[in-house]
């Protein structure tokens, strides 16, 4: 009932995701035939051009994550992931190349990684990435590392060069595999490090997506994802109530509507669709002024990336409170394994809770800058856990 705009997937797609959300929840595992029919598709190819952008993003993550929200979040992590590292190769003559369409882990950050200068001239490099989102299925990742002589840096790492310890039990999202990468690598070239400062560097003559700071441009396809799974609760508690008030169930029951047409339960019903809806409207309104201003010359200002996260925080907390109010009318049956509404009460939960998606954040950056416009932090309006550049 939520949908008003038209589908970016097609049916056939949708039908694929629906048939495999079941079992994937239960395994903490993305089927195979999902993965194919997503590459097959060209949705990790977002990016490849560098010209589709925020609208683009948020657009498929929600029509996916009202299917599958974990394969939803792996699509935003592994396509934000892999146009970080355009940015890396833009920046870099290292020879690392993958195949178009590659799937990436998605590292935010990690404060046990550190990389040291050897007696050879090399670099030792040795860390853990706790909540790699998609590492069951990455083919590549872009490590954050703390480098004793470069500061914060990065560095582009294929699947065969570490190994995977399983360590993501949530309570929901369980199949975007957020495990925890290992990695020890004796002796590594300097130049296969790139430090954060120049990563996160503005690209003035850049295409359009890869001058859009990155980690804001996860944070909105993370938002995406969190919309799309509160979408699809709400309609399941919809056609749930429906039938419950249904004549032919309650005579079949004996009982009343069992407070099923009750003030109580269709005014959080309602006010779940003027939230969710509200949280739409502003998400995409917010996409397309970044992607506007991506599409202007010179960086993007302070002040409209501090107005967007502040956006951006307004539209989680409106999923998360929605999220909340449908859980305390849906009943206890949503706690129960196997419940379809509940493995989306849960996927939403969890999502609203990421780092970079948290409202206290945006709604703080957006204080700040209104009181102390001159002393806007850019990196943190960027994006949440975006490393700062050195004084």
């Amino acid at each position: 009932m939520m949908t008003t705009s038209r589908p970016v997937l097609a049916e056939d797609i949708t039908a694929t995701l629906r048939k495999d959300e079941t079992q994937a929840d239960a395994t903490a595992m993305i089927g195979e035939p999902v993965i194919r029919t997503l590459q097959e598709a060209g949705v990790y190819q977002l990016f490849a051009d560098g010209h589709a952008a925020t609208g683009a993003l948020t657009r498929l993550a929600r029509d996916i994550a009202r299917a599958h929200p974990s394969a939803a979040w792996n699509v935003v992590v592994s396509t934000t992931s892999e146009l970080l590292a355009q940015r890396f190769a833009l920046h870099t003559n290292v020879n690392a190349t993958w195949p178009e369409g590659a799937l990436w882990a998605g590292v935010f950050a990690s404060f046990a990684s550190t990389a040291q200068p050897t007696a050879d001239g090399m670099d030792r490099l040795e860390g853990a990435w706790p909540y790699a989102s998609n590492s069951a299925w990455a083919q590549w990742a872009i490590l954050n590392v703390a480098h004793t002589e470069l500061g914060a840096a990065f560095i582009l790492v294929p699947r065969e060069a570490f190994t995977i310890e399983r360590t993501w039990h949530a309570l929901g999202l369980r199949a975007t595999r957020s495990d925890t990468i290992h990695l020890t690598l004796e002796a590594v070239a300097r130049e296969r490090f790139l430090p954060a400062e120049t990563l996160f560097a503005d690209l003035p003559d850049a295409a359009p997506a890869l001058r859009l700071p990155v980690r804001l441009l996860t944070a909105f396809g993370l938002a995406a994802v969190a919309l799309g799974a509160a979408e699809s609760l709400l309609d399941q508690l919809v056609e749930q109530t429906q039938r419950a008030v249904s004549k032919t169930v309650r005579a079949a029951s004996g009982f009343p509507s069992r407070g099923s047409t009750q003030p109580g339960l269709t005014t959080t019903l309602a006010e779940g669709v003027s939230r969710l809806t509200a949280a739409r409207v502003l998400l995409d309104h917010s996409a397309t002024d970044l992607d506007e201003q991506a599409q202007q010359a010179g960086p993007i200002s302070v002040t409209v990336l501090t107005e967007t996260r502040l956006s951006l925080a307004r539209v989680v907390r409106d999923i998360a409170d929605a999220v909340h109010e449908l859980s305390l009318v849906g009943g206890s049956r949503w706690c129960l394994e196997g419940s379809a509404a509940g493995r989306a009460w849960r996927d939403a939960h969890v999502a609203c809770r990421h780092a970079a998606l948290s409202p206290s954040v945006g709604f703080n950056l957006g204080g700040e800058h209104l009181v102390s416009p001159k002393e806007a932090h850019r990196s943190a309006a960027a994006g949440p856990l975006a490393p700062s550049r050195p004084s």
